[in-house]
């Protein structure tokens, strides 16, 4: 390999290097996961909506939080469904826990729930 082939090859290493730690660093700094569809969070911490999520299923939840310490954050964005009209779905957002534990410290804030759920926002078995 010739000197002009390796700085090229040093210079490319160096910008995707920088591209990895750039987007790490974004990702890292505002600390939060970003929600673009229906989901179940398993995992403590913070959520956050990036635009509107629509469901396409029948008879489902469509944001289960199953553990504590969640702080999710709509940012204004809705849940809605667009599914058949005689087949509601469940629930917007849902806390609960199907053990049977308590959870606690989970917050929900600026989330519409459009219509077609049959609960827009149901909390079972939870501290809130």
């Amino acid at each position: 390999m010739n000197s002009k082939d390796q700085f090229y090859k040093t210079k490319r290493v160096i910008v995707i290097g920088f591209l990895i730690g750039l987007i790490l660093l974004t990702s890292s700094a505002s600390g939060a996961t970003e929600i673009k569809e229906c989901t179940t969070i398993f995992i403590p911490g913070d959520y956050y909506f990036s635009k509107d999520i629509i469901s396409y299923e029948n008879y489902k939840s469509c944001i289960i939080i199953r553990v504590s310490e969640v702080t999710l954050d709509g940012k204004g964005y809705s849940v809605s469904r667009n599914t058949l009209p005689n087949f509601p779905g469940k629930t917007g957002v849902e806390v609960y826990d199907s053990s049977g534990s308590t959870l606690t410290n989970v917050v929900v804030k600026n989330v519409v729930v459009l219509e077609g759920y049959e609960n827009g926002i149901q909390i079972g078995r939870a501290h809130v």
